[in-house]
């Protein structure tokens, strides 16, 4: 029942979705996509890898923390 159940949910299992932003460098009304970690979620990281090891995966996994980057120019959207 369990393998049933990761069977179902590695099929339900959709890539990062990409949003649509305007890139100030290069004017584009694209879609941009999450990549690494921004600087906060880095900070965040440290802090709560120093302080409570089992919670410094959340910057990973949390949207606010990631870096926007341009399919167009390949820069950061901030």
């Amino acid at each position: 029942k369990a393998s049933a159940r990761l069977l179902a949910s590695a099929a339900t299992y959709a890539p990062p979705q990409m949003t649509t932003m305007n890139c100030r460098h290069c004017k584009a009304i694209d879609s941009v996509t999450p990549s690494g970690l921004n600087q906060t979620g880095i900070i965040v990281f440290i802090v709560l890898l120093l302080a409570c090891f089992p919670l410094c995966w959340i910057p990973f996994v949390s949207d606010g923390m990631k870096k926007m980057l341009c399919t167009e120019c390949g820069r950061e959207i901030l």
